[in-house]
């Protein structure tokens, strides 16, 4: 996804999930096995998603809904490089970043 103030993107993964999940131990788990490069930034769950004819998902327009917590009903959560855990994205959170106050 696009984030205003940083070089490039940052990851977004997609997580369906129908349960709930511990997000402690999800951020360690992430940290242990992924390369630090490789780890999302943000985190999306849905319960579903949407795919094409052919089966393939549609990536597109979930790139394009970007991690705005005001226009997504879904729940977020974005990486915090302080605490190095995933926490929950607010709407005052998602500004920080859109402002340039908070470093991905």
């Amino acid at each position: 996804v696009d984030v205003a103030h940083a070089d490039g993107r940052a990851g977004m993964a997609v997580i369906v999930a129908r349960g709930d999940i511990d997000i402690a131990a999800f951020s360690k788990h992430v940290r242990r096995e992924l390369p630090s490069y490789a780890v999302p930034v943000f985190l999306r769950f849905k319960t579903e998603v949407e795919v094409t004819g052919t089966l393939k998902y549609q990536k597109v327009e979930l790139v394009k809904e970007g991690f705005n917590p005001s226009t997504i009903r879904d729940t977020l959560f974005w990486m915090n490089p302080t605490t190095r855990q995933y926490e929950p994205l607010t709407i005052e959170v998602f500004e920080d970043i859109q402002a340039g106050h908070v470093r991905l």
